[in-house]
C-alpha cells in the first residue's frame, strides 16, 4: 500500500513539473545589410547562442528595438492603447512628440513621430494572433516580421528602395 501511495506522489510531482510553461533557447541573431550597393552584402552575428527563456521573453518587434535598435521606432509599451501613449502625443512637448491612432481593437495602426529636425510616420498590420506583420514608414522604410509556431520572431527585414536590411533569428 505504501508503495502504490509512493508511486501515486512521485506520478503527482512528474505531472506537476512538466506543467512548467518555461521554455528556454538558445538564441543567435544574424544582421544581413546591403547597404553598399554593389558590394559584398554584410552579415554580422549580433548574437550568438544566448540562452533566453522564450516563455517571459518574447522575441518580437520591440525585443529588436530594446536590444538591436531595429527600427528605431515602435509604439511606446506594446501595440495596445494605453495612458502612456495617451501622454506622449500632448502638445507642450515640442522637441518630440509622438502621436497614435488605433483600430477597433485599440492596437496602434499609426505612429506619428516628430522631433527636432525629423518625422517619421510608421503605419502597421497584424496579423490574427496580434503580432505586426509589417511596418511602413511613409512607404520608404517597410519592414516584414516573420515569427515561427512559439511567436517568436524568425525574422525582420527593412527594404528601402534598392537597401535591404534584416534581422534573422536562429533557435536551437
Amino acid at each position: 500500500m505504501k508503495s502504490v501511495f509512493n508511486f501515486l506522489c512521485l506520478s503527482f510531482f512528474v505531472a506537476l513539473s512538466s506543467c512548467n510553461t518555461n521554455r528556454t533557447s538558445r538564441v543567435t541573431a544574424v544582421f544581413y545589410s546591403n547597404q553598399n550597393p554593389g558590394y559584398k552584402q554584410t552579415i554580422d552575428t549580433l548574437m550568438k547562442d544566448q540562452i533566453i527563456n522564450t516563455s517571459d521573453t518574447v522575441v518580437d518587434i520591440f525585443f529588436t528595438k530594446r536590444n538591436f535598435h531595429f527600427p528605431y521606432h515602435t509604439p511606446t509599451n506594446g501595440i495596445f492603447k494605453d495612458e502612456a501613449k495617451e501622454k506622449e502625443c500632448d502638445i507642450k512637448n515640442l522637441l518630440q512628440r509622438t502621436c497614435y491612432e488605433y483600430d477597433r481593437l485599440n492596437r496602434v495602426i499609426r505612429m506619428a513621430v516628430q522631433t527636432s529636425g525629423s518625422l517619421a510616420d510608421y503605419y502597421y498590420t497584424y496579423d490574427d494572433n496580434n503580432r505586426i506583420v509589417t511596418a511602413n514608414n511613409m512607404g520608404h522604410d517597410i519592414y516584414v516580421l516573420t515569427y515561427n509556431s512559439d511567436n517568436n520572431l524568425t525574422e525582420i527585414k527593412e527594404t528601402n528602395l534598392m537597401l535591404e536590411k534584416k534581422l534573422v533569428f536562429i533557435y536551437k
